[in-house]
């Protein structure tokens, strides 16, 4: 008898476990995965495979500089690079989360922390949106299979500076929501969140947009104004434009003129040539802006495609489930077309011509908003199919078309870090292609530039990066006349052309690539490298060509260079530091001196 009870009890206890594992499956899956994220940052630590380009090389940089700087609330000094041109001001970090979790921790620890914030906060937005659709709309949403998709949504390679903008846009979709349907004043206060999560020219102009279009479509539907959308709205607008004023200025032709305004030249194209880009932006072949949309469309986009054409057939033959479902499925599927058009028609001559007020805006970064729109489009295909099975099933798929697509080299994410790593301790390298085959501790290098710095006795002055990436410099602590940045005033931008000059005048490559960037990569140039410099550097020496007069006028007086420069006679220059090894780095430096 006591065995039977036993066996009962453990029966019991069994389907309780199964049961809360079949309510919560979302919610558990999200929660294995960020176990496995924090798992994998404690053992890998800076050992983790890291992509380059508009990342490492970029904001991760600049938050370090202004972490180490103490530039905290210090709007009218400089950040120490591009010859100290770039106002603190001009680089949103106050009113930042994001910018606040870089000043608190370490860089790495940050860079993992935001990471797994993304993620988090992308998966719970989703699960508690359904919640909410499901509740107000009586459409049957499982908050489970919202959840996983929002998993998806969040290890999406997305610029990481924006990572925090990227994860509240499920957020602010419900809260919007919420004021529309329940009409408490309550929910209003709470839009001033996403001040703190995103800048008005990343994404929350172009989510105001759609705020605001939705405020009109619920204004001619009631046939009144509602006013606690419109009070909302407005209250978002006049915050963002009082936090981000300086950007708002400059979008709008600030004081100072910045390398923006050579984006002008670009605006060229003809409507057939922009309309002629929509296949190619629809489906993220481009990598637009870095919204990870690249690998939506091996799963998610040819499902929700087709799902969009099985539901018009179904509606023609009135067989149709929920009209609520089709009506919502229609309204996202054509945002994301105007989307595709709005990134298709940016460098359009006529567009832009209807928009000059507007010349600093890249409206390209509507497409920034595609990929929340097609991942709630997958979660709304997985709601309407019958079996659970089937919908997990698509859901594995979309998250491995996603985590593990070695050929998908975008910016950031870790994702990709993450297959690197497992990759390379399975011993292939087939993902090495010279974006992804650095780790941390071998790009920055700290120990190795560390050692450079106390034997040359540096103590503050400005210098410039050959073969080795300005941002390697920046990160540990050397001004740099060169760097990577969008929106540096132009006047330092022709001052920087006439430094490399005599480089641009010999190598056509850069120099194209250099007038096609509007300047943002202001590098001293060779033609035996690309901007991103490999990691197997087998040249050993080389010629450099910069113009030595300018660079003293700039207050230049190092070169740390990857290479023995063969005519520092001739440049006035001289060679002040042995070479340097060290066992983690992949870099040999030579330090030259004017």
């Amino acid at each position: 008898m006591i065995e039977v009870k036993m066996s009962t009890k453990s029966k019991e206890h069994n389907n309780k476990l199964i049961n809360i594992i079949k309510q919560n499956y979302g919610i558990i899956t999200l929660g294995i995965y960020i176990l496995i994220l924090i798992i994998f940052a404690i053992v890998m630590r800076d050992n983790i495979y890291v992509t380059l380009n508009d990342n490492m090389d970029s904001n991760v940089p600049i938050y370090k500089m202004i972490r180490d700087t103490d530039l905290f609330w210090k709007f009218n000094e400089s950040i120490p690079f591009l010859g100290g041109e770039v106002l603190r001001a001009e680089y949103r970090v106050e009113l930042s989360v994001q910018s606040w979790i870089y000043a608190l921790f370490p860089t790495l620890v940050a860079y993992y922390a935001v990471y797994i914030l993304k993620v988090l906060g992308a998966s719970l937005g989703f699960y508690f949106l359904s919640i909410k659709i499901k509740e107000y709309d009586k459409i049957n949403t499982n908050p489970n299979l919202w959840c996983l998709c929002g998993l998806v949504y969040g290890i999406l390679g997305t610029w990481p500076h924006a990572a925090l903008g990227f994860a509240s846009l499920p957020w602010w979709c419900l809260c919007v929501y919420m004021i529309y349907k329940t009409g408490k004043k309550r929910y209003i206060p709470i839009l001033l969140i996403f001040v703190f999560t995103t800048s008005f020219t990343m994404l929350a102009l172009f989510a105001l947009f759609y705020t605001a279009i939705f405020l009109i479509v619920v204004s001619v539907k009631e046939r009144k104004i509602n006013f606690k959308l419109l009070s909302g709205l407005v209250m978002l607008i006049a915050a963002y434009t009082v936090t981000n004023s300086h950007h708002v200025l400059q979008g709008l032709h600030g004081s100072r003129e910045t390398i923006k305004s050579l984006k002008s030249s670009s605006y060229s194209e003809t409507v057939f040539q922009s309309l002629g880009k929509f296949k190619d932006a629809f489906l993220f072949k481009n990598g637009y802006y870095h919204t990870g949309g690249a690998t939506l469309r091996y799963v998610v986009i040819p499902v929700c495609t087709i799902f969009l054409i099985f539901l018009i057939i179904s509606a023609i033959r009135k067989k149709i489930r929920n009209k609520k479902v089709l009506i919502l499925y229609i309204t996202i599927y054509g945002c994301i077309i105007f989307n595709t058009l709005a990134c298709c028609f940016d460098n359009n001559a006529l567009f832009r011509r209807l928009i000059p007020f507007a010349s600093g805006f890249g409206f390209s970064r509507f497409a920034w908003l595609s990929p929340f729109m097609w991942l709630v489009l997958f979660a709304l295909v997985c709601d309407y199919i019958n079996k659970k099975v089937i919908a997990i099933c698509f859901l594995i798929l979309a998250f491995c078309s996603t985590a593990f697509d070695p050929m998908y080299t975008q910016s950031n994410s870790m994702y990709n870090e993450l297959y690197c790593n497992i990759a390379a301790l399975l011993g292939n390298n087939s993902f090495k292609d010279g974006n992804h085959e650095w780790t941390w501790r071998e790009y920055y290098s700290e120990d190795l530039f560390d050692t450079v710095k106390n034997e040359i006795g540096y103590d503050g002055e400005w210098a410039v990066a050959y073969g080795i990436e300005p941002s390697v410099l920046q990160y540990n602590g050397i001004k740099t006349l060169d760097g990577y940045y969008s929106n540096y005033p132009l006047d330092y931008h022709d001052k920087f052309e006439k430094l490399i000059y005599p480089e641009l005048e010999r190598d056509e490559g850069h120099k194209s690539y250099w007038e096609r960037s509007s300047g943002m990569r202001a590098y001293i140039w060779s033609s035996e490298w690309e901007f991103l410099s490999p990691k197997e550097f087998e040249l050993t020496q080389t010629e450099l060509y910069m113009d030595m007069d300018v660079f003293k006028e700039m207050n230049g007086k190092y070169i740390f260079s990857r290479v023995q420069i063969t005519n520092s006679a001739e440049l006035g220059i001289s060679l002040i530091n042995t070479v340097h090894t060290d066992e983690y780095s992949p870099y040999t430096v030579y330090v030259y001196s004017v």
